[in-house]
């Protein structure tokens, strides 16, 4: 029977050694031609994995060169479409049907109607979300201007009185409003009902959208980003005028916005006034009434303890849910500190 050489392995086309031929490191003698090999199952299945590998590798390259592909095509029709869209489509009124050679269009709107500047005022006088209205005239586009209002009044009063505020909407954007209120319901309650945030808890001159805050709540907790780098996003996503910014940022960094996070913590666990509802801290499987009940604790003693970090005028939002007294903890360290003596 004829004899072969010694045995050698095949790197496949996706490996390093891509259609090399080398001895096989542990073959020390040579093998008959139609004896079994040991290393055929072996040198299968690791050829099988590196096609199937390749093969799903070119699949997903495929798919983005396809999708890529329509995108390029797509590109020049997108980039007219968006410019035809912030441009207005007609001179005349959609409410009254009259020709304008200055009109005003609602850039929150889906169908971006066009207005006159009297319809264009009517329009927006029960809408509480404020939409952005742009003027073009003389050939160029700035933000329509006017007097808006708010009805902070739900119910019909005769002791209503028009208040005027600042105004941030659930873009940041700012805007000087007059505001109805009725000395039936406290200032801050009215303005909550309407969906905004008062900035003080005694005669607010300003608010803030809810949908706002939630967000900046929301991205604040993501990223662990600063209320500061928070803003300064804002400012270069909507072209918000700096002084507004500052406005802003400097009426969430006096305890307003920490007393919304704790507002919105109440509402999202359906806390507060009259709510007995459990807020997910308690143990389920701890017994409430009788049964023993076992603890376990972690903490890191090692930590620097400062007397003068610093003290808080009220007593902790959450209670003792995530902390525990200092009082407690202070007797918890001198027994420590004792039984190691």
């Amino acid at each position: 029977m004829e004899r072969s050489g010694p045995l050698t392995r095949t790197y496949p086309e996706s490996s390093l050694f891509a259609g090399e031929t080398y001895p096989y490191p542990h073959a020390t003698e040579e093998l008959h031609q139609g004896d079994p090999s040991p290393l055929t199952g072996e040198l299968s299945i690791r050829s099988l994995s590196a096609s199937s590998s390749s093969q799903s590798s070119d699949g997903w390259r495929n798919r983005k060169r396809e999708a890529a592909n329509a995108w390029q095509a797509l590109r020049s029709k997108l980039t007219k479409a968006f410019i035809e869209s912030v441009a207005p489509s007609s001179s005349m009124c959609d409410s009254c049907n009259t020709v304008i050679s200055e009109p005003v269009m609602c850039e929150d709107c889906t169908s971006r109607p066009i207005f006159c500047g009297e319809c264009a005022v009517e329009s927006q006088r029960e809408n509480v979300q404020f939409h952005h209205l742009v003027q073009f005239k003389n050939g160029y586009r700035s933000t329509f201007k006017f007097c808006r209002e708010l009805n902070a009044s739900q119910h019909s009063c005769s002791k209503k009185y028009l208040k005027s505020m600042r105004l941030f909407d659930k873009h940041g954007m700012a805007f000087s409003i007059q505001v109805t209120f009725c000395h039936c319901t406290n200032d801050t309650e009215s303005l909550v009902r309407c969906g905004y945030w008062p900035s003080s808890p005694r005669n607010p001159t300003c608010a803030i959208s809810i949908c706002l805050l939630k967000w900046i709540a929301t991205f604040l907790l993501e990223t662990q980003s600063s209320l500061k780098f928070i803003c300064q996003s804002l400012k270069w996503l909507h072209g918000i005028a700096d002084n507004d910014i500052s406005y802003l940022y400097r009426t969430l960094t006096d305890e307003t916005f920490e007393e919304f996070r704790h507002f919105y913590f109440l509402i999202s666990h359906l806390q507060g006034e009259g709510l007995d509802i459990d807020d997910g801290t308690p143990c389920p499987a701890c017994p409430k009434e009788e049964g023993n009940i076992f603890v376990s604790f972690d903490a890191n003693v090692g930590l620097v303890r400062k007397s003068n970090s610093g003290t808080s005028s009220q007593p902790p939002k959450h209670s003792t849910s995530c902390f525990k007294n200092i009082e407690l903890l202070e007797t918890l360290f001198k027994y420590i500190h004792f039984s190691h003596i």
